[in-house]
Protein backbone atom coordinates (compact mmCIF):
# COMPACT_ATOMS: atom_id res chain seq x y z
CA UNK A 1 0.00 0.00 0.00
CA UNK A 2 1.20 3.61 -0.71
CA UNK A 3 0.32 6.55 2.23
CA UNK A 4 -0.04 10.21 0.82
CA UNK A 5 -0.26 13.33 2.57
CA UNK A 6 0.30 16.99 1.96
CA UNK A 7 -1.41 20.05 1.36
CA UNK A 8 -3.28 21.13 -2.10
CA UNK A 9 -2.21 24.53 -2.49
CA UNK A 10 1.16 24.83 -0.70
CA UNK A 11 2.39 25.09 2.28
CA UNK A 12 2.62 28.83 2.85
CA UNK A 13 -0.25 30.52 4.30
CA UNK A 14 -1.26 34.15 5.69
CA UNK A 15 -2.42 34.20 8.54
CA UNK A 16 -5.96 34.15 9.96
CA UNK A 17 -7.14 31.66 6.25
CA UNK A 18 -6.98 28.22 7.02
CA UNK A 19 -5.69 25.03 4.94
CA UNK A 20 -6.81 21.48 4.24
CA UNK A 21 -4.56 18.56 5.28
CA UNK A 22 -5.20 14.98 2.88
CA UNK A 23 -4.40 11.81 3.95
CA UNK A 24 -4.91 9.11 1.74
CA UNK A 25 -4.58 5.28 1.25
CA UNK A 26 -3.69 3.59 -1.81
CA UNK A 27 -3.18 -0.45 -2.56
CA UNK A 28 -5.11 -3.41 -2.49
CA UNK A 29 -5.78 -5.43 0.45
CA UNK A 30 -8.69 -4.90 3.26
CA UNK A 31 -9.27 -1.47 2.49
CA UNK A 32 -12.10 -1.12 3.68
CA UNK A 33 -10.62 -2.01 7.10
CA UNK A 34 -8.21 0.28 6.83
CA UNK A 35 -6.76 2.88 9.61
CA UNK A 36 -5.83 6.01 8.34
CA UNK A 37 -2.90 7.47 10.55
CA UNK A 38 -4.54 10.41 13.21
CA UNK A 39 -2.41 13.73 13.22
CA UNK A 40 -1.17 15.64 15.76
CA UNK A 41 -1.05 19.80 15.03
CA UNK A 42 0.61 21.29 17.82
CA UNK A 43 -1.08 24.89 17.97
CA UNK A 44 -3.12 24.27 15.10
CA UNK A 45 -6.80 23.64 16.11
CA UNK A 46 -8.15 21.17 13.73
CA UNK A 47 -11.86 20.38 12.06
CA UNK A 48 -11.95 16.46 10.92
CA UNK A 49 -14.16 16.80 7.43
CA UNK A 50 -14.30 13.23 7.16
CA UNK A 51 -13.65 10.00 5.02
CA UNK A 52 -13.96 9.91 1.54
CA UNK A 53 -13.04 5.97 0.11
CA UNK A 54 -12.92 4.31 -3.91
CA UNK A 55 -12.48 0.82 -4.27
CA UNK A 56 -13.55 -2.65 -5.99
CA UNK A 57 -13.03 -5.78 -5.03
CA UNK A 58 -10.54 -7.76 -6.95
CA UNK A 59 -9.33 -11.40 -6.09
CA UNK A 60 -6.63 -9.91 -4.54
CA UNK A 61 -8.70 -7.47 -1.56
CA UNK A 62 -10.15 -4.33 -2.63
CA UNK A 63 -8.56 -2.18 -4.89
CA UNK A 64 -8.36 1.65 -4.47
CA UNK A 65 -7.95 4.66 -1.84
CA UNK A 66 -9.49 5.74 1.51
CA UNK A 67 -8.93 9.08 2.51
CA UNK A 68 -9.37 11.75 5.35
CA UNK A 69 -9.31 15.57 5.35
CA UNK A 70 -8.54 17.92 8.48
CA UNK A 71 -9.45 21.59 7.82
CA UNK A 72 -6.18 23.53 9.80
CA UNK A 73 -6.21 26.68 11.58
CA UNK A 74 -3.11 28.24 12.99
CA UNK A 75 -3.90 30.36 15.98
CA UNK A 76 -0.65 32.15 15.03
CA UNK A 77 1.72 33.24 12.75
CA UNK A 78 5.12 31.02 12.78
CA UNK A 79 6.37 27.69 11.68
CA UNK A 80 4.42 24.44 12.56
CA UNK A 81 5.39 21.12 12.50
CA UNK A 82 2.61 18.75 12.16
CA UNK A 83 3.43 14.94 12.93
CA UNK A 84 1.26 11.97 10.99
CA UNK A 85 0.94 8.83 12.90
CA UNK A 86 3.09 5.68 12.19
CA UNK A 87 1.28 3.47 9.45
CA UNK A 88 0.86 -0.44 9.94
CA UNK A 89 0.29 -2.80 7.11
CA UNK A 90 0.53 -6.63 6.40
CA UNK A 91 3.16 -7.45 3.69
CA UNK A 92 1.49 -10.84 2.74
CA UNK A 93 4.77 -11.76 0.75
CA UNK A 94 6.96 -11.77 3.54
CA UNK A 95 4.12 -12.55 6.16
CA UNK A 96 5.43 -9.67 8.70
CA UNK A 97 3.54 -6.24 9.68
CA UNK A 98 5.73 -3.21 7.85
CA UNK A 99 5.46 0.19 9.83
CA UNK A 100 5.79 3.73 7.73
CA UNK A 101 7.17 6.52 9.21
CA UNK A 102 6.74 10.05 7.34
CA UNK A 103 8.73 12.67 7.68
CA UNK A 104 6.72 15.47 9.66
CA UNK A 105 4.92 18.45 7.36
CA UNK A 106 6.42 21.81 8.07
CA UNK A 107 3.94 24.92 7.66
CA UNK A 108 4.68 28.35 7.37
CA UNK A 109 1.94 31.03 8.67
CA UNK A 110 3.16 34.43 7.22
CA UNK A 111 1.74 37.50 9.11
CA UNK A 112 -1.25 39.42 6.76
CA UNK A 113 0.09 42.81 5.36
CA UNK A 114 -0.89 45.69 7.65
CA UNK A 115 -3.82 47.44 5.72
CA UNK A 116 -4.84 49.36 8.47
CA UNK A 117 -2.73 52.52 9.58
CA UNK A 118 -3.90 54.51 12.91
CA UNK A 119 -7.52 53.02 12.66
CA UNK A 120 -8.24 54.29 9.24
CA UNK A 121 -8.20 53.24 6.43
CA UNK A 122 -7.02 54.94 2.81
CA UNK A 123 -8.90 55.63 0.23
CA UNK A 124 -7.10 53.59 -1.97
CA UNK A 125 -7.65 50.36 0.08
CA UNK A 126 -11.79 51.18 0.89
CA UNK A 127 -12.91 53.08 -1.63
CA UNK A 128 -16.60 53.52 -0.23
CA UNK A 129 -19.04 56.51 -0.55
CA UNK A 130 -21.83 57.27 1.68
CA UNK A 131 -25.24 57.42 -0.37
CA UNK A 132 -27.48 60.14 0.35
CA UNK A 133 -30.68 59.52 3.17
CA UNK A 134 -32.98 59.83 0.07
CA UNK A 135 -31.95 57.28 -2.09
CA UNK A 136 -34.64 54.91 -3.67
CA UNK A 137 -33.62 50.73 -3.10
CA UNK A 138 -35.73 47.96 -3.79
CA UNK A 139 -36.77 45.83 -1.37
CA UNK A 140 -36.40 41.97 -1.49
CA UNK A 141 -40.82 42.05 -1.17
CA UNK A 142 -41.80 45.12 -3.35
CA UNK A 143 -43.92 43.62 -5.64
CA UNK A 144 -45.03 40.75 -3.09
CA UNK A 145 -46.00 43.55 -0.83
CA UNK A 146 -47.55 46.06 -3.32
CA UNK A 147 -51.19 45.99 -3.51
CA UNK A 148 -51.22 47.29 -7.29
CA UNK A 149 -49.08 43.90 -8.47
CA UNK A 150 -52.43 42.04 -7.83
CA UNK A 151 -54.18 43.34 -10.51
CA UNK A 152 -52.18 41.58 -12.75
CA UNK A 153 -54.08 38.99 -11.71
CA UNK A 154 -57.56 40.27 -13.17
CA UNK A 155 -56.78 39.53 -17.16
CA UNK A 156 -56.27 35.45 -15.99
CA UNK A 157 -59.44 35.88 -13.40
CA UNK A 158 -61.66 37.09 -16.22
CA UNK A 159 -60.26 35.24 -19.26
CA UNK A 160 -61.00 31.83 -17.15
CA UNK A 161 -64.53 33.35 -15.50
CA UNK A 162 -65.28 34.55 -19.30
CA UNK A 163 -65.44 31.28 -20.58
CA UNK A 164 -68.61 30.11 -18.51
CA UNK A 165 -70.30 33.26 -18.14
CA UNK A 166 -69.35 35.13 -21.48
CA UNK A 167 -70.68 34.15 -24.97
CA UNK A 168 -69.02 36.52 -27.32
CA UNK A 169 -64.94 36.26 -28.64
CA UNK A 170 -63.34 34.33 -26.43
CA UNK A 171 -60.29 36.60 -25.65
CA UNK A 172 -62.43 39.75 -24.87
CA UNK A 173 -62.90 38.93 -21.07
CA UNK A 174 -59.73 38.58 -20.61
CA UNK A 175 -58.32 41.60 -22.69
CA UNK A 176 -61.12 43.41 -20.49
CA UNK A 177 -59.22 41.70 -17.57
CA UNK A 178 -55.94 44.00 -19.18
CA UNK A 179 -57.95 47.35 -19.40
CA UNK A 180 -58.73 47.32 -15.50
CA UNK A 181 -55.31 46.11 -15.27
CA UNK A 182 -53.68 49.62 -16.36
CA UNK A 183 -56.22 51.64 -14.95
CA UNK A 184 -54.89 50.18 -11.45
CA UNK A 185 -51.29 50.74 -12.50
CA UNK A 186 -52.26 54.21 -14.25
CA UNK A 187 -55.03 55.48 -11.76
CA UNK A 188 -53.72 57.93 -8.47
CA UNK A 189 -54.84 55.22 -5.92
CA UNK A 190 -53.02 56.67 -2.91
CA UNK A 191 -54.26 53.83 -1.09
CA UNK A 192 -52.92 50.96 -3.65
CA UNK A 193 -49.08 53.20 -3.77
CA UNK A 194 -46.68 50.46 -2.85
CA UNK A 195 -45.02 51.39 0.50
CA UNK A 196 -41.42 50.36 1.14
CA UNK A 197 -40.37 51.04 4.74
CA UNK A 198 -36.93 49.04 4.53
CA UNK A 199 -35.58 51.03 1.40
CA UNK A 200 -34.44 53.85 3.83
CA UNK A 201 -33.78 51.62 6.43
CA UNK A 202 -31.64 49.72 4.26
CA UNK A 203 -29.13 52.97 2.80
CA UNK A 204 -29.40 53.93 6.48
CA UNK A 205 -27.82 50.49 7.63
CA UNK A 206 -25.20 50.71 4.33
CA UNK A 207 -24.38 54.23 5.54
CA UNK A 208 -23.39 53.14 8.85
CA UNK A 209 -21.66 49.79 7.36
CA UNK A 210 -19.33 52.30 5.56
CA UNK A 211 -18.29 54.21 8.30
CA UNK A 212 -17.44 51.65 10.52
CA UNK A 213 -15.62 50.63 7.41
CA UNK A 214 -13.40 53.70 7.41
CA UNK A 215 -12.63 53.59 10.62
CA UNK A 216 -11.46 50.32 10.54
CA UNK A 217 -13.97 48.34 12.79
CA UNK A 218 -14.39 45.36 10.56
CA UNK A 219 -16.76 43.76 12.58
CA UNK A 220 -19.23 46.08 12.81
CA UNK A 221 -18.77 47.10 8.99
CA UNK A 222 -19.84 43.62 7.89
CA UNK A 223 -22.55 43.40 10.51
CA UNK A 224 -24.18 46.57 9.02
CA UNK A 225 -23.01 45.99 5.42
CA UNK A 226 -25.04 42.39 5.71
CA UNK A 227 -27.87 43.66 7.15
CA UNK A 228 -27.82 46.32 4.31
CA UNK A 229 -27.84 43.01 2.23
CA UNK A 230 -30.47 41.71 3.79
CA UNK A 231 -32.74 44.26 3.92
CA UNK A 232 -32.39 45.11 -0.10
CA UNK A 233 -30.99 43.07 -3.12
CA UNK A 234 -29.01 46.35 -4.26
CA UNK A 235 -26.03 45.63 -6.57
CA UNK A 236 -23.89 48.37 -4.61
CA UNK A 237 -24.70 46.67 -1.29
CA UNK A 238 -23.27 43.57 -1.94
CA UNK A 239 -20.29 45.02 -4.05
CA UNK A 240 -19.23 46.95 -0.75
CA UNK A 241 -19.25 44.03 1.29
CA UNK A 242 -17.08 42.03 -1.06
CA UNK A 243 -14.89 45.30 -1.19
CA UNK A 244 -14.79 44.89 2.53
CA UNK A 245 -13.95 40.82 3.02
CA UNK A 246 -10.98 41.81 0.38
CA UNK A 247 -9.51 44.49 2.57
CA UNK A 248 -10.04 42.18 6.09
CA UNK A 249 -10.29 38.78 5.10
CA UNK A 250 -12.57 37.20 7.83
CA UNK A 251 -12.21 33.62 8.41
CA UNK A 252 -15.54 32.17 7.71
CA UNK A 253 -18.37 34.10 5.54
CA UNK A 254 -22.41 32.67 5.48
CA UNK A 255 -23.67 32.69 2.25
CA UNK A 256 -25.99 35.69 1.58
CA UNK A 257 -29.45 35.02 -0.02
CA UNK A 258 -29.19 34.37 -3.88
CA UNK A 259 -32.78 34.55 -5.08
CA UNK A 260 -34.90 37.59 -4.73
CA UNK A 261 -38.69 36.30 -4.01
CA UNK A 262 -40.10 39.07 -6.03
CA UNK A 263 -38.37 37.22 -9.23
CA UNK A 264 -40.19 34.41 -8.85
CA UNK A 265 -43.53 36.24 -7.94
CA UNK A 266 -43.39 37.63 -11.28
CA UNK A 267 -42.08 34.62 -13.20
CA UNK A 268 -45.12 33.02 -11.61
CA UNK A 269 -47.61 35.35 -12.84
CA UNK A 270 -46.31 35.19 -16.48
CA UNK A 271 -46.72 31.83 -16.14
CA UNK A 272 -50.04 32.12 -15.28
CA UNK A 273 -50.92 34.54 -18.07
CA UNK A 274 -49.01 31.68 -20.97
CA UNK A 275 -51.26 29.50 -18.68
CA UNK A 276 -54.50 31.09 -19.49
CA UNK A 277 -53.96 32.53 -23.19
CA UNK A 278 -52.93 28.51 -24.05
CA UNK A 279 -56.10 27.40 -22.58
CA UNK A 280 -58.00 29.67 -24.19
CA UNK A 281 -56.50 28.80 -27.57
CA UNK A 282 -56.57 25.27 -27.33
CA UNK A 283 -60.43 24.88 -25.69
CA UNK A 284 -61.78 23.88 -28.72
CA UNK A 285 -59.08 21.59 -30.28
CA UNK A 286 -58.65 19.85 -27.30
CA UNK A 287 -55.09 20.80 -26.23
CA UNK A 288 -56.40 22.41 -22.79
CA UNK A 289 -55.36 18.95 -21.02
CA UNK A 290 -51.42 19.41 -22.13
CA UNK A 291 -51.14 23.06 -20.78
CA UNK A 292 -52.76 22.87 -17.83
CA UNK A 293 -50.05 19.87 -17.00
CA UNK A 294 -47.40 21.82 -18.49
CA UNK A 295 -48.43 24.99 -16.69
CA UNK A 296 -48.90 23.66 -13.69
CA UNK A 297 -45.55 21.98 -13.67
CA UNK A 298 -43.78 25.17 -14.15
CA UNK A 299 -45.80 26.77 -11.54
CA UNK A 300 -44.83 23.83 -8.83
CA UNK A 301 -41.18 25.10 -9.19
CA UNK A 302 -41.56 28.51 -9.27
CA UNK A 303 -43.01 27.59 -5.91
CA UNK A 304 -40.54 25.63 -4.63
CA UNK A 305 -38.05 28.63 -5.77
CA UNK A 306 -39.99 31.01 -3.96
CA UNK A 307 -39.75 28.74 -0.66
CA UNK A 308 -36.33 28.36 -1.17
CA UNK A 309 -35.74 32.00 -1.72
CA UNK A 310 -37.71 32.58 1.55
CA UNK A 311 -36.18 30.03 3.95
CA UNK A 312 -32.59 31.56 2.80
CA UNK A 313 -33.49 35.03 3.93
CA UNK A 314 -35.27 33.66 7.23
CA UNK A 315 -32.38 32.23 7.80
CA UNK A 316 -30.62 33.48 11.13
CA UNK A 317 -27.40 35.09 11.32
CA UNK A 318 -24.45 37.29 13.07
CA UNK A 319 -20.90 38.55 13.13
CA UNK A 320 -18.25 38.11 15.61
CA UNK A 321 -17.56 42.06 16.47
CA UNK A 322 -15.14 41.80 18.80
CA UNK A 323 -11.20 40.38 19.16
CA UNK A 324 -10.32 37.43 21.20
CA UNK A 325 -13.84 35.12 20.20
CA UNK A 326 -12.70 31.47 19.94
CA UNK A 327 -15.13 28.84 18.02
CA UNK A 328 -15.45 25.88 20.51
CA UNK A 329 -16.36 22.33 20.36
CA UNK A 330 -18.73 22.54 23.44
CA UNK A 331 -20.43 25.08 25.08
CA UNK A 332 -17.84 25.78 27.58
CA UNK A 333 -14.86 27.39 28.88
CA UNK A 334 -13.43 24.39 29.85
CA UNK A 335 -13.08 23.62 26.40
CA UNK A 336 -8.88 23.23 25.34
CA UNK A 337 -8.88 23.25 21.90
CA UNK A 338 -10.52 26.44 19.79
CA UNK A 339 -10.46 28.25 16.56
CA UNK A 340 -9.25 31.85 17.12
CA UNK A 341 -12.17 33.59 14.76
CA UNK A 342 -11.05 37.26 13.71
CA UNK A 343 -13.85 40.16 13.79
CA UNK A 344 -16.02 39.88 10.74
CA UNK A 345 -16.55 36.25 10.60
CA UNK A 346 -19.93 35.73 9.93
CA UNK A 347 -22.23 32.26 11.01
CA UNK A 348 -25.54 31.15 10.80
CA UNK A 349 -27.13 30.90 14.29
CA UNK A 350 -28.88 27.95 16.15
CA UNK A 351 -29.61 27.61 19.69
CA UNK A 352 -28.27 29.14 22.88
CA UNK A 353 -27.17 27.45 26.07
CA UNK A 354 -26.05 29.35 28.90
CA UNK A 355 -23.78 32.08 27.66
CA UNK A 356 -22.69 30.56 24.41
CA UNK A 357 -24.98 30.29 21.14
CA UNK A 358 -24.69 27.32 18.57
CA UNK A 359 -23.24 28.65 15.14
CA UNK A 360 -22.63 26.91 12.38
CA UNK A 361 -21.52 26.84 8.12
CA UNK A 362 -21.32 23.96 5.67
CA UNK A 363 -18.12 21.76 7.30
CA UNK A 364 -17.56 24.00 10.59
CA UNK A 365 -20.08 24.29 13.40
CA UNK A 366 -19.53 25.13 16.93
CA UNK A 367 -20.14 27.51 20.30
CA UNK A 368 -19.75 31.04 20.70
CA UNK A 369 -20.09 33.66 23.27
CA UNK A 370 -23.07 35.28 22.82
CA UNK A 371 -21.48 38.87 24.50
CA UNK A 372 -19.35 38.06 20.83
CA UNK A 373 -21.98 37.93 18.23
CA UNK A 374 -24.23 40.35 17.34
CA UNK A 375 -27.36 38.56 15.35
CA UNK A 376 -30.02 39.84 13.44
Amino acid sequence: MLLHQGFPGGTKYPRGLHTTLRIRIEGKGNLHWAKVPSIQAGDCSLIYEGRKSQYLPTWQGYEGWVEEAYRVFPQRAGVFTIRIETFHSWNPFQHRIQELVLPPLTLRVLEPPQRVSGGKVSSGQLDLELLPPDTRVSGWTNWIDSPRTYFLLLPVILGIVGIFVWRGGTYVPYLAGWILCLGGFILPFEALRPQDPKGPQAVAEYNRGVRYGKEGQWGEAVFYLRKAVYLSPDPRFRASLRRVEEVYVPTFRAPLPRWVPDYWFLLGIGTLHLLAVGYLGSKREGRWKWFLSVGCSALLLIGYGMYSSFSEMGKPWGVITVTNSVLRKIPSDAAQEGIPLPPGSSFFVGTEKGEYVYVFLEGVKGWVKKKNLRRE
